[in-house]
């Protein structure tokens, strides 16, 4: 049976959709196509068995890939890992922290997840995980290297998606042990706009059954779904989501709220990150 030798686990908003994307057409890697399973983090009951199962039929010769945007998070999570599979490769990128709290407020609110009045300082006090825990990234990344061996860990900044995605895929493929010929088509796509709820009620709605699907191993189908033209022209207003700039304010508060953390991922990555700072 297929098992998967990397994943993806962390963090969101970083960048993980355009690698997904990216490596999914590479001849030597194959993907679970529906992308996430959420296995570690919230399926771990159904079994080692039930979460191989999800690879049947996919190429065992290739490099075999599972993304989650937020294991790297969680001490229980890297530690189940760590004991099923102590060889697995580990990618890993990280975005400036006030960047990505921010681009995960705006995307919460758009999608229904937080209320429409609610202001930062109350969403970071009382949303999920997604936008309160998942800029943490000292902590996490000290974590996977107290589980797993420093050379399975890559850690990649979505800076430099930004600026060079073709170093960031190389990266990538040296680190897999893939060939670096192959360029991706969206090699030249550097952002994923957000769309817009049409209907908050209804997004909440469907995300609720879009977990069920995948609680049942039908992630597939939640992936064929999202990608319908009649689906997203249901769910989603015809305009992307304009984003609304940053405040002095809110930029001071998240430099405040991350400061911890990026002055301990200086330490255990030894680099400097003053460009965070400010």
């Amino acid at each position: 049976m297929p098992k998967p030798n990397f994943l993806y686990v962390g963090a969101p908003k970083c960048g993980s959709t355009w690698l997904f994307e990216a490596l999914s057409g590479h001849p030597e890697v194959s993907l679970y196509p529906g992308k996430y399973i959420h296995f570690f983090k919230d399926f771990y009951d159904k079994g080692l068995d039930w979460y191989e199962s999800q690879f049947d039929g996919i190429n065992e010769d290739h490099m075999i890939g599972d993304f989650e945007t937020s294991y790297m998070f969680y001490d229980n999570v890297v530690e189940r890992i760590a004991k099923t599979y102590p060889s697995m490769k580990l990618v890993v990128s990280l975005r400036n922290p006030v960047e990505r709290d921010w681009s995960a407020f705006k995307f919460m609110k758009s999608t229904a997840q937080i209320g429409e009045n609610v202001d930062l300082p109350a969403a970071m006090e009382t949303a999920p995980d997604f936008l309160t825990l998942c800029s943490s990234y000292g902590t996490a990344v000290e974590r996977l290297y107290k589980n797993f061996d420093k050379d399975q860990v890559l850690i990649l900044f979505y800076d430099e998606l930004r600026s060079d995605p073709t170093i960031y895929m190389d990266k990538v493929q040296s680190f897999l042990g893939i060939s670096a010929e192959y360029v991706p088509e969206n090699i030249n796509k550097k952002s994923y706009k957000t769309k817009s709820s049409r209907f908050r009620l209804l997004n909440k709605f469907l995300k609720v059954i879009g977990w069920r699907l995948r609680s049942m191993g039908l992630g597939i189908l939640v992936m064929r779904l999202k990608r319908s033209s009649i689906a997203k022209a249901i769910i989603f207003k015809d305009s992307k989501v304009k984003q609304a700039p940053i405040s002095d304010s809110e930029r001071e508060f998240l430099i405040q709220r991350n400061m911890p953390e990026i002055e301990k991922l200086e330490k255990v990555l030894d680099i400097n990150l003053d460009k965070w700072k400010v």
